[in-house]
């Protein structure tokens, strides 16, 4: 686990995407250019999420979409914070996929499928490719990992269903 203290912020990327194979093997990709336009908003504490016990009290919301000619996903990307200040100054290019602290996707069995944890490398796993993973997908790389904390914040989790 993680000391939220340490950090400003952190992000939670919620992706639905109809392949989790293809995005696999095709990779993860996606810049500010696929936020959806007039669909963000911020929004006080989320009791959906168990974000109260690590002290954040609001969040932001962006909207991605895929603008491939045959969209395979989208996404919302949940920012956490204890002062709506900081979601205000956030900005989504600051955000790089080193950062990524875990990860899972699951099939539209809601199987677990694939599953990275930067603090405990042993549990992590994918049942779908053995092969190195681009884009954001945080396991396995073919570089070594860079540190994944910043004094600004911490992408916690990305998750991925059907």
């Amino acid at each position: 686990m993680y000391d939220t203290s340490r950090v400003s912020w952190e992000v939670k990327l919620e992706v639905t995407t109809k392949n989790i194979p293809r995005l696999m093997r095709e990779g993860f990709r996606w810049t500010p250019a696929n936020i959806g336009p007039e669909k963000g908003h911020l929004r006080p504490f989320d009791s959906v999420h168990d974000t109260k016990d690590k002290g954040w009290e609001h969040n932001r919301r962006y909207f991605l979409v895929d603008q491939a000619e045959a969209p395979q996903c989208t996404a919302w990307m949940i920012v956490y914070a204890r002062d709506i200040q900081v979601l205000a100054q956030f900005r989504v290019q600051d955000l790089s996929p080193d950062q990524v602290s875990s990860a899972v996707a699951r099939n539209e069995r809601k199987e677990l499928i694939y599953m990275y944890s930067h603090w405990d490398s042993g549990a992590n796993f994918n049942a779908t490719y053995n092969d190195t993973l681009e884009g954001w997908w945080p396991w396995p790389k073919r570089a070594p990992e860079a540190a994944i904390e910043s004094k600004r914040g911490i992408i916690s989790q990305v998750g991925m269903e059907i």
